[in-house]
């Protein structure tokens, strides 16, 4: 919930510090939070003052992952998608149009 209340904050450095601390803790079998704090966490990196933009599509990658097959979340689709909005000025990336690609069956029967 930190890490969450800091990103609304756009303090980056510290919700990133609680995302992370999140994840770590957090049970393996808690997949859609999991999901929900690596989309949160790529959120942190794309809007950051210089956008690591490559580390942040990996971390969304891992959510991509977890919703495809694994977890049925509307909420977790839905950060999923307001981040592929963001990475709009991004999108001749590699990195990007893969994820873009890799999420496009989510984002569609959303």
């Amino acid at each position: 919930m930190a890490g969450r209340c800091y990103l609304r904050l756009q303090d980056w450095g510290r919700a990133r510090q609680h995302l992370r601390e999140a994840l770590r803790l957090q049970n393996p079998s808690y997949r859609r939070e999991g999901a929900q704090s690596h989309i949160m966490l790529a959120s942190t990196y794309l809007r950051q003052g210089r956008p690591e933009v490559d580390h942040a599509v990996s971390l969304a990658s891992r959510a991509v992952e977890t919703l495809t097959g694994e977890v049925d979340s509307a909420r977790c689709v839905g950060y999923l998608a307001r981040f592929v909005g963001d990475l709009g000025p991004y999108r001749r990336r590699p990195a990007v149009r893969q994820l873009t690609e890799q999420a496009a069956g989510l984002l569609t029967s959303a």
